[in-house]
């Protein structure tokens, strides 16, 4: 053997690919099954179940899971409460689904169980987060139903995706404290789940240290009631929390801003503002050096009235604050007596999933009474603008 060979050996020692292949594998095996102890800790803490009592309405939350209204249709049936509620418009549980979340509910459960009679379900389809479904199915409720809770409905049955139902019933008891809640959430188990999220290309771990972050913060805002989360399941998070990769971080909330812009050559922005009555949250006049055109003179006279920069599943919510605040009929004296050029603006950044972008008919029905046009920019903070 020559020389060279024999250093080169020297140097290489004992080392043995094989063995060394097959620690490095036990190793990330040892880790894989740690962050799963750990998922599942947490997993069990936030699915809070109770057995099903006698109540006066079993109320379904909105999300993808088809198990929810699967639940509450078996509720219904087994005689626990006479009244199914569905909540739900499109939030950040809505994946892809093809309607606002109550809607599918009650399409699924008309589907599956034509048994159950019309008048036994009531449908709310505008919340987008777990106070609203609350608010907004109250407010249904009573001028629909003339129940509400407290009057008519005294106990009721929560049905929520598993991963959410501590959540859930916290914040009911935040906002309606006498009121009596069970928690009833469909019967599942942590792979069912993993697995049911992995087929929408979510991250179920993720997901669950976004929530025992909302359990800890939420009550500093007087959002949800105040709860004591175990000192191994904060453990769990934290453990988890240091060692979840960059992608497997808890989902980043879209920003959106709208804004309507009016552009005119011969009118100025206080002429526009008379008109309305209305002062703006932007404006400039012709000639005038601004920010959007670093050392260029604007070319044309801009008013605007929009919204910041606000967290977002749903460009309507924004959408409806603008145009609330504005006369169809000034507007359009504006547009088609003045020459003025009307265009509705959305601005959105995105990180991880972009929000639920589809215009209402009253929005639609507004920019053609009114002559307006569209513009969304969309901003992946990932990767570069893109344009619609």
């Amino acid at each position: 053997m020559r020389k060279g060979t024999k250093r080169q050996a020297g140097v290489l020692g004992n080392f043995c690919p094989k063995r060394h292949l097959l620690i490095y594998s036990i190793a990330h095996l040892l880790i894989f099954i740690a962050n799963v102890v750990a998922a599942e800790l947490i997993f069990d803490y936030l699915y809070l179940r109770e057995t099903p009592q006698l109540a006066d309405a079993v109320m379904g939350f909105g999300h993808f899971d088809t198990k929810i209204p699967a639940r509450c249709a078996e509720l219904y049936s087994q005689g626990t409460a006479p009244l199914i509620i569905f909540s739900g418009g499109v939030g950040a549980g809505s994946a892809d689904l093809p309607a606002p979340e109550g809607v599918f509910f009650a399409e699924w459960l008309r589907r599956h169980h034509p048994e159950i009679p019309a008048e036994r379900l009531v449908v709310e389809s505008a919340s987008t987060n777990t106070a609203e479904n609350l608010r907004l199915t109250n407010r249904l409720l009573a001028e629909q139903h003339s129940v509400s809770f407290g009057n008519g409905i005294q106990k009721m049955l929560l049905v929520a995706n598993a991963y959410r139902q501590r959540r859930v019933w916290l914040t009911c008891r935040k906002l309606f404290p006498d009121l009596a809640f069970v928690n009833t959430p469909p019967a599942t188990t942590f792979d069912r789940e993993a697995a049911m999220f992995q087929e929408k290309n979510e991250d179920f771990t993720a997901h669950l240290l976004g929530e025992v972050q909302r359990i800890v913060e939420y009550p500093q805002k007087d959002w949800i009631e105040y709860d004591v989360v175990p000192a191994e399941v904060m453990e769990a998070w934290r453990y988890l929390s240091k060692h979840q990769s960059q992608r497997s971080r808890p989902p980043m909330i879209p920003k959106i801003r709208f804004y309507i812009g009016l552009y005119s050559d011969t009118l100025s922005p206080d002429e526009i503002s008379e008109t309305l009555q209305l002062e703006p949250t932007d404006s400039w006049k012709k000639g005038d050096f601004t920010k959007y055109r670093r050392n260029l003179p604007q070319p044309s006279n801009f008013w605007a009235y929009g919204t910041e920069y606000e967290e977002s599943w749903d460009i309507n919510e924004q959408i409806r604050k603008v145009i609330s605040q504005l006369d169809r009929n000034k507007l359009r004296e504006l547009t088609v007596d003045k020459g003025v050029q009307a265009i509705l603006e959305g601005v959105i950044e995105i990180y991880d999933s972009a929000p639920a972008i589809y215009l209402e008919k009253e929005t639609i029905d507004f920019a053609y009474e009114t002559g307006c046009s569209f513009d969304f920019d969309i901003y992946n903070l990932k990767n570069k603008k893109c344009k619609i």
